[in-house]
C-alpha cells in the first residue's frame, strides 16, 4: 500500500519519501501544514495483527486530522468552502441571502433549457453550449432553518463512505452534502445520499492543473485557482454542474416547461410557543403570502411608495386590500 501523501515540506523546500528517514524532523504537510513523521509499516507503529502490517514507508500525520492526504487544492477548497458556510449561518439573517445559497445546474431535461438564470458564479467557461440550448441554474438554501452546522469529513451510512462537507441538524443528521471532485468521486456517497434523498451537490475542480514532481502546487498556482479561493474569501460559492435528488424549481412551483411570467412571495412563519422574530427557526414554517403569473407583480409600486415589505404588505389588512389580488380569507 503506498502512501496517500507525495511530499512533505522541510526547512521550506518539498522533499518525497526518498529524501528522508523514520526518525526525520521539521517534516510538514504540504496540503494542510500540520506536522507529520515517518513510517515504515512495521516496528513501534504496528502490529501483528494490524491491517497496515507490510505497509510500506510513508508520511503520516501526528494527530487526528481530516486531511488524509487528498492534495492541497481539494483540501483547501473544501475547508474553505464549509468555513464560508458555517460564518454565513453566524450572519443575521437579513444578511444570509447574499452567502447562503448554492447555485445548481437544473436538473431536468425538459426544464433546463428554457430556464431564465443562465449564468452563476464561477460557471464560466470556454466550452458552453449555445444560449437557447445551455441550462439555467437554481439556488439551494444551505442555510435552511434546520441547519445546525456544517462540517468536514462526516461519516454517514454506518461509517461506509464519508462526505466531504454535510449540513447537520441539532441531532447530527445530514441535511445536504457537497462532494469535491479531484481526481474521482465517492460512489458511495452518492448512492447513499440518494437512498435517503438527500441534496447531493458536485464541486468540481477537474479543470484545475494536476501536480507533478516538478510542480507539485501547480494546482493551487493556476489563475481558476485564485479566482476561486478569492470568491470564497467572499463568501461567494463555485457554481455546481453536478448534483444529485434536486429539483428544478420552476417544475415544483407548478409552472410549465417554458412558463416564466410568475411570481411568488413566502415568509417564515413562526408556531412555536416563544416568540424568534419569524426567522426561520425549526418551529417556522414557510407560508406563501401572494403569487400571481406577473414577472413584475403591480403591487410592487405600492410597496415602494409605501416603504413596506411583503410580510407587511400581504399580513397587514390596512395594506393588503390594496393588491392587485384581492385576499382570500380573513
Amino acid at each position: 500500500m503506498t502512501s496517500r501523501i507525495q511530499w512533505a515540506i522541510k526547512d521550506d523546500r518539498l522533499v518525497t519519501l526518498a529524501d528522508v528517514g523514520r526518525r526525520e524532523k521539521g517534516l510538514v504537510c504540504y496540503t494542510c501544514r500540520d506536522r507529520l513523521v515517518v513510517k515504515d509499516g512495521g516496528g513501534q507503529f504496528t502490529n501483528g495483527e494490524s491491517p497496515r502490517q507490510g505497509r510500506s514507508k510513508h508520511f503520516s500525520h501526528t494527530s487526528k486530522s481530516r486531511c488524509h492526504g487528498e492534495g492541497p487544492a481539494h483540501f483547501r477548497v473544501k475547508t474553505s468552502l464549509c468555513g464560508a458556510i458555517n460564518n454565513a449561518l453566524s450572519m443575521p439573517r437579513e444578511q444570509r441571502n447574499m452567502h447562503g445559497c448554492i447555485q445548481y445546474l437544473c436538473p431536468d431535461p425538459e426544464y433546463g433549457p428554457n430556464d431564465s438564470f443562465k449564468h452563476a458564479p464561477g460557471s464560466d467557461g470556454l466550452n458552453q453550449r449555445f444560449e437557447e440550448m445551455r441550462h439555467g441554474y437554481h439556488s439551494y438554501d444551505l442555510l435552511a432553518p434546520l441547519l445546525d452546522r456544517a462540517e468536514t469529513e462526516v461519516w454517514f451510512d454506518g461509517k461506509r463512505t464519508r462526505a466531504d462537507i454535510a449540513g447537520l441538524d441539532k441531532d447530527g443528521d445530514v441535511l445536504w452534502v457537497i462532494e469535491i471532485e479531484r481526481s474521482g468521486l465517492s460512489q458511495a456517497a452518492i448512492k447513499h445520499a440518494q437512498q435517503k434523498c438527500i441534496p447531493l451537490f458536485v464541486v468540481d475542480l477537474t479543470r484545475l492543473p494536476q501536480s507533478t514532481v516538478d510542480e507539485p502546487l501547480a494546482e493551487i498556482e493556476c489563475p481558476d485557482y485564485f479566482v476561486l479561493e478569492e470568491n470564497l474569501a467572499r463568501g461567494f460559492y463555485p457554481s455546481v454542474t453536478k448534483s444529485f435528488n434536486t429539483e428544478c424549481e420552476r417544475k415544483v412551483f407548478g409552472m410549465g416547461p417554458t412558463d416564466h411570467r410568475w411570481s411568488k412571495v413566502g415568509a417564515y412563519i413562526h408556531e412555536g410557543m416563544s416568540d424568534c422574530n419569524n426567522d426561520g427557526c425549526p418551529n417556522c414554517k414557510v407560508v406563501v403570502l401572494h403569487e400571481c403569473g406577473e414577472m413584475m407583480c403591480p403591487d410592487t409600486a405600492y410597496m415602494f411608495a409605501n416603504d413596506i415589505d411583503h410580510l407587511r404588505m400581504y399580513t397587514d389588512p390596512v395594506h393588503r386590500v390594496n393588491s392587485h389580488i384581492p385576499p382570500s380569507g380573513p
